[in-house]
């Protein structure tokens, strides 16, 4: 069964207070479960009762485990955004953009390695995951789509060259970033140090801008 979680959310009445942390315990004891047994071997006994809740509980708030799974999943997914998320380019000046590009890179991937499990997990779903991995990475999801516009101000401000695409370019970087993740994360197959790869990244994102200029200090994830 595929969930509509959006038309759930709209329609659902508001829960009490205890109703909402029993929910919220349940979809902690589900991430634990689905980290630690995998999605298809994971049983919603095991959520239930680590949430504290007999088997029959589990259906008082959830329809089944793909649920579950898809609403950690949209969660995860809007706490990793975009890698440019947090990355201004509305300045006045570029002196700051590199930094802020390697701060917003380091906190997707950060973010990334936190929520690659659950993440991973979507491709034990069928179809399902085909619908989260279609919302998540939209072409014309408004936080990429708003970046490729503040690019386009830049050019004409001057600031950026006008040979650049912008929406080739943003479009490109960020699958470019999302697809390393997934490698060096997920599957493993990209062997790497955090430091090294925010700030090589940084500089092929400056470079594809044709802005060549690495990080002047070591940064942090901006909050």
């Amino acid at each position: 069964m595929l969930v509509d979680l959006d038309l759930a959310r709209r329609g659902a009445p508001a829960l009490s207070a205890e109703r909402q942390a029993t929910r919220d315990r349940l979809l902690a004891a589900a991430r634990m479960v689905f980290e630690r047994d995998g999605f298809r071997k994971s049983r919603i006994t095991d959520i239930s009762h680590l949430g504290g809740l007999a088997h029959g509980g589990f259906y008082r708030y959830f329809d089944s485990k793909e649920a579950v799974l898809l609403e950690l999943a949209e969660a995860a997914s809007e706490r990793l955004g975009t890698p440019f998320d947090g990355v201004t380019f509305d300045s006045d000046s570029l002196d700051d953009l590199p930094d802020l590009l390697a701060a917003g890179i380091r906190r997707y991937l950060e973010v990334f390695r936190d929520e690659a499990r659950i993440l991973t997990l979507l491709g034990e779903t069928g179809h399902q995951n085909d619908r989260l991995r279609a919302r998540s990475r939209d072409p014309r999801r408004p936080a990429v789509a708003r970046h490729v516009e503040q690019v386009r101000r830049l050019q004409r401000r001057g600031l950026v060259d006008a040979r650049v695409s912008p929406e080739i370019t943003v479009f490109a970087l960020v699958g470019m970033l999302e697809q390393f993740a997934e490698r060096w994360l997920v599957d493993g197959t990209v062997a790497g140090d955090l430091d090294v790869a925010v700030t090589q990244l940084t500089r092929m994102c400056l470079h594809a801008l044709r802005l060549d200029e690495p990080p002047r200090t070591p940064v942090t994830t901006r909050s």
